[in-house]
């Protein structure tokens, strides 16, 4: 599409990589939270999102390069794109299924979905399985 010199092509082959980028990282966030604790959340998803960042950023508009000065052809690349393409394909499939093999199976709710009550007190909302602040509340709100 590049290579056809035509204007109104080149404009659709950017706007359909971007609507393709955006689908892409509409998910991104959330698939990284959900695959580690909590605990290590933060830390987790900022390593992987910044060493792959390096390592791929880097390395790709190079092999890009260096593949269109030895074939002198855009297709190379877009078999490289694709390859990783594949492997980003491979690596979603992957998370998916540890996710489904490590889910709960119990139907309890977990501490983040847990129900939240109203009290009377300005609306204040409180977490039932926090005694403490539950009763400090109540008690206020029946003075």
């Amino acid at each position: 599409m590049m290579n056809s010199g035509r204007d109104a092509i080149i404009l659709s082959a950017i706007v359909i990589g971007l609507v393709i980028h955006g689908l892409m990282y509409a998910v991104q966030p959330a698939t990284m939270a959900e695959m580690f604790p909590t605990r290590m959340r933060y830390s987790g998803v900022s390593l992987g999102y910044q060493v792959t960042a390096i390592v791929a950023g880097s390395l790709a508009p190079i092999i890009a390069v260096r593949l269109l000065e030895t074939y002198k052809s855009a297709v190379p690349i877009a078999w490289y794109l694709a390859g990783a393409a594949a492997v980003s394909a491979v690596s979603a499939l992957a998370a998916a299924r540890r996710k489904a093999s490590t889910s709960p199976t119990s139907t309890s709710p977990t501490p983040a979905l847990r129900p939240i009550t109203t009290t009377r007190l300005s609306g204040i909302r409180t977490d039932p399985s926090r005694p403490s602040l539950s009763k400090a509340l109540s008690s206020l709100d029946q003075h």
